[in-house]
């Protein structure tokens, strides 16, 4: 079943506290029971693919080292420390509050071409600016197509073939379309989606959305 947006971002709001220096056992234990409830929750909507042993060096790499036109990017990353040419469009209206921080969705631009949604989580008081981007979305369909998008070194929008020996064999799960969630451990997912054109289509070879997110849940 597709975990939907709404549902996501309340995971998100919650698991937000990891990325201000917070340990578990430095949360107060109704917050604890609150995010264990939430994990069980997302748990029975979609099934997360653990990545084993043999995979997890190329998995850390595809957080630490993704490449967009040539630019380098990793998560999680300071909005401040994002490559030349590279712009946001800011957040004015951030709905999602959670223990002092906000989390905008936003899109970043490179050169003025959309390189990929990304979320933002910065505290209340302070500018989007100061914050720390902590998911990356990218679309086949909406960057342009000479874009060099790379993850871990591999192209991006990989096979589930090439996924499967880069990741290990992934559960796939089908909506509209075609998807593997992987979980690399410390909140980090990775979600393939291979999209069709239209019912009774065959699937794309390729993936067609990329998501790597530092909070612990897919997004489609």
């Amino acid at each position: 079943m597709k975990l939907n947006r709404i549902l996501c971002l309340v995971l998100t709001a919650v698991m937000s506290v990891f990325f201000c220096g917070c340990n578990e056992s430095d949360i107060p234990d109704d917050m604890v029971l609150q995010l264990n409830d939430l994990n069980l929750f997302v748990s029975d909507q979609c099934t997360y693919t653990k990545v084993g042993r043999e995979y997890k060096d190329f998995a850390e790499t595809c957080f630490e080292d993704i490449e967009i036109f040539g630019a380098k990017l990793c998560l999680p990353m300071n909005v401040s420390d994002l490559p030349d040419k590279f712009t946001y469009i800011e957040d004015n209206d951030p709905h999602q509050v959670y223990n002092g921080f906000y989390l905008a969705e936003t899109a970043l631009y490179f050169d003025g071409v959309k390189a990929a949604d990304a979320l933002i989580l910065y505290p209340t008081d302070k500018k989007q600016s100061e914050g720390q981007i902590v998911a990356l979305y990218f679309m086949a369909y909406l960057i342009h197509p000479h874009a060099s998008f790379k993850i871990g070194g591999e192209y991006g929008y990989m096979t589930m073939e090439r996924a499967f020996e880069l990741l290990g064999e992934g559960e796939i799960m089908e909506s509209y379309m075609q998807y593997m969630v992987y979980d690399i451990g410390n909140n980090r997912v990775i979600t393939l989606a291979y999209l069709s054109d239209m019912e009774g289509a065959e699937f794309d070879s390729d993936a067609n959305i990329v998501g790597l997110n530092t909070l612990g849940y897919m997004y489609i």
